[in-house]
C-alpha cells in the first residue's frame, strides 16, 4: 500500500504510530498486528519494522554489514545476508562506515536492513529518495519480491510514478483523516493528488 500526502500533513507521525516504537504517538484507540497488541511491545516489535526517512536508522561509524548483522540478530531472522546484498547491489561497500556512503547507498542499506529482519510488516518512509533510476528499479524489484513472499509493505513516497507501479492501494491524509483512494495509473494518481491538495491545478 502507498501513503501519499504533502509535507507536514502527518505521514511520519502516522508511520511512527503504526510501528509501535513511539507509544506517545497513540493518543486513543489500539494498535494490533496478527492479534498481538502494541501494548505487548516485545512481541509486537517482532512483527513490525519501521525504516525511517533520512539517516536516523544508521550509526555513522558502523559499517553496512554491521547494521545488517545487528537487525538480523535482533529480530532472530534467518535472512541470507550475502544473497540480499547481491540482489540490491550493495556488496561492494559493505565494509564502509555508513558516514562514507552516498545518500543512495544509505537508502539501499536501509532497505536491506528492513528486508533482513524478516518481519511480516514493513513500514518504509521515503525509501526511494535519492536513488538514481537504476537503483530505484532495483529497490522496487526487491519490494515486489518481498510482497510476493507474503510480506505486507506500506510505502510513503512523493515519487508517484514509482508508487503507482509498486502498490495495490493508496491512502491519502486529508484533514487528519486517512482516506483510501483508487487509481489505475500514475497519471490518475497525480491528478487525484492535485485535485486533493492543490485545488485541481
Amino acid at each position: 500500500a502507498g501513503l501519499v500526502a504533502p509535507n507536514g500533513s502527518g505521514k511520519t507521525t502516522l508511520l511512527e504510530a503504526l510501528s509501535g516504537q513511539f507509544p506517545t504517538r497513540i493518543h486513543s484507540g489500539s494498535l494490533v498486528a496478527d492479534g498481538i497488541s502494541q501494548r505487548r511491545s516485545a512481541e509486537f516489535a517482532e512483527l513490525v519494522y519501521l525504516s525511517s526517512s533520512g539517516g536516523a536508522d544508521l550509526y555513522p561509524t558502523l559499517s553496512a554489514l554491521e547494521h545488517l548483522a545487528f537487525v538480523r540478530d535482533a529480530w532472530k531472522s534467518a535472512a541470507d545476508i550475502d544473497s540480499l546484498c547481491s540482489s540490491l547491489g550493495i556488496s561492494p561497500y559493505l565494509d564502509k562506515p555508513t558516514r562514507k556512503l552516498s545518500t543512495g547507498m544509505k537508502q539501499q542499506v536501509k532497505l536491506a536492513m528492513a528486508i533482513a529482519t524478516d518481519c511480516p510488516y514493513l513500514i518504509l518512509d521515503e525509501p526511494l529518495n535519492g536513488l538514481d533510476p537504476g537503483k530505484r528499479k532495483t529497490s522496487c524489484d526487491a519490494m515486489r519480491s518481498e510482497v510476493a513472499r507474503g510480506r505486507s509493505v506500506l510505502i510513503s513516497s512523493h515519487l508517484l510514478d514509482d508508487l503507482a507501479d509498486l502498490t495495490d492501494s493508496f491512502y491519502f491524509i486529508e484533514a487528519g483523516t486517512l482516506v483510501e483512494k483508487t487509481e489505475s495509473s500514475s497519471q490518475t494518481l497525480k491528478q487525484e493528488y492535485l485535485d486533493t491538495y492543490e485545488g485541481g491545478e
